[in-house]
């Protein structure tokens, strides 16, 4: 008899354990999707009371298997992946059970609905039309409280409203006020936005779906409007022009970094709508989200002057050496081998203070400079002249003496890449290597030799008979 009665109590006990296994996990992510401790709270005690209502013989271990889900819980929120928060709403779903709450801020009020179990409103957005258990819409307005509640019942929906607390008959004012409180809540929340932004594109196109965005407060729910509208179909000047606008209005730097690149991916951006772009993504405080805007960008940017300036700009806003220099190499990657795109990565290596990270890029760029202008060379030595480490600056010259076909003018603008370099061994090998693509001309090998001269006699001997072959 013993055994058997610790049979089924290891029996529940792992069942219980699977059930912190699933539904606590659930929890972490709600945490995680910014859902706070109210849906988190609401995730552990229906994970709780499900395991308690099949197990009833169990009920005095009730308190600590209680204790030991909070902190699995816990346990998975930390795990949980950082995402945006999406503050005052939290949508909780385990297998059959769900539930939706809200709280919406609003110019002079507020609206808050909750609701209990599966739920749909009418595609006119102005009516509850199912509802498995019950729901609750209530609106704060001045000095007034509007209130419906929706429950189910043997007899199909029941409607209780109610005007400052007091009963009041569900008349045309009535609807026509939840007519407005769906759309809302639909709205700032985002729920179903793929599916209702279909909706509204299939009736009005664009510029419908446009004005239901300009009328959107919370960002990630804009967002997430843009994003459906990018992929709908190309989008005419005044209407990209509407939608950069709007993402103007978003605060979060994610939710703008998402949107910006959902333009990027799934529209075709001219040079107007770049600039415009990049000027609004120049606000964006976050080095990884704006740089992600601008790899994104690279490889479509456009060349036209205000598209150059405007990703200037936007790389003047990044701080971090290492995303500054991701978004310099995208470029060069990009389309490098144009002298306009040359000449803008060379540029944007300018904001860059670390040695290994402007080095990184200037190597970069040079495999695109088989060619390069005088000016171009001009530009690369100045910015490697910038490195304070003479190993990284050496790499840097060579590696644009390696790719580069260079002439007098090039090869006398690398040699002053030279000028603050102090380790003889680095200045040597730069010198060997640069010595194999100089030209015969005397104003050039004059000014390696003034270099190779600073330089103890070992190095200095293999500078100079690094020029052996010139005679």
């Amino acid at each position: 008899m013993d055994s058997l009665r610790d049979s089924a109590i290891q029996t529940s006990i792992f069942a219980f354990c699977r059930v912190i296994l699933e539904h606590a996990s659930t929890a972490g992510y709600a945490l995680a999707f910014g859902a706070g401790p109210q849906c988190h709270t609401a995730v552990i005690l229906t994970s709780l009371i499900h395991w308690r209502a099949m197990n009833p013989q169990f009920q005095p271990l009730f308190p600590a298997l209680r204790a030991c889900l909070f902190s699995s819980a816990m346990v998975f929120a930390c795990m949980a992946p950082a995402v945006p928060a999406l503050a005052g709403t939290s949508i909780i779903s385990i297998g059959a059970y769900k539930t939706f709450n809200s709280d919406i801020d609003m110019p002079g009020g507020s609206l808050h609905i909750a609701i209990d179990g599966d739920f749909a409103f009418a595609q006119s957005e102005d009516d509850v039309i199912s509802i498995s258990k019950k729901a609750l819409f209530e609106e704060r307005h001045g000095e007034h409280v509007y209130r419906i509640v929706f429950e189910h019942g043997q007899g199909g929906m029941a409607r209780t409203y109610t005007i400052d607390g007091k009963p009041h008959a569900w008349d045309a004012e009535g609807k026509r006020w939840l007519g407005t409180v769906i759309p809302r809540l639909l709205r700032e929340t985002g729920y179903e936005s793929e599916a209702r932004s279909k909706r509204i594109y299939a009736a009005g196109g664009a510029d419908a779906l446009l004005t239901e965005i300009e009328l959107i407060q919370s960002g990630f729910s804009r967002r997430k409007y843009i994003v459906e509208l990018a992929g709908f179909g190309q989008l005419d000047e005044k209407q990209l022009v509407r939608v950069l606008a709007a993402i103007d209005k978003i605060e979060s730097d994610f939710d703008r970094r998402n949107a910006y690149v959902a333009l990027i991916e799934r529209q075709s951006l001219g040079n107007t709508a770049q600039a415009g772009l990049l000027q609004g993504a120049a606000a964006i405080h976050s080095d990884f989200e704006l740089r992600t805007v601008l790899v994104a960008l690279a490889p479509k940017l456009g060349s036209d002057d205000a598209v150059g300036q405007g990703w200037l700009a936007a790389m003047h806003q990044i701080h971090s050496d290492f995303e500054a220099r991701t978004a310099v190499v995208a470029l060069a990657d990009a389309d490098g081998k144009t002298a306009s795109r040359v000449d803008l990565a060379l540029q944007s290596t300018q904001n860059i203070n670390s040695a290994f990270e402007r080095r990184t890029a200037l190597t970069q760029i040079s495999r695109n400079m088989a060619h390069p202008s005088d000016a171009q060379v001009a530009a690369y030595a100045r910015s490697a002249s910038r490195i304070d480490s003479d190993f990284e600056r050496r790499t840097a010259i060579v590696a644009l003496a390696d790719k580069a076909t260079l002439g007098k003018n090039g090869c006398l603008e690398l040699l002053g890449a030279f000028d603050g370099m102090h380790s003889d061994f680095e200045i040597r090998t730069a010198l060997v290597e640069v010595a194999r693509r100089l030209p015969k001309d005397e104003e050039v090998i004059a000014r390696y030799r003034s270099i190779a001269r600073k330089l103890g006699d070992f190095e200095r001997i293999q500078a100079e008979k690094a020029l052996d072959h010139l005679g």
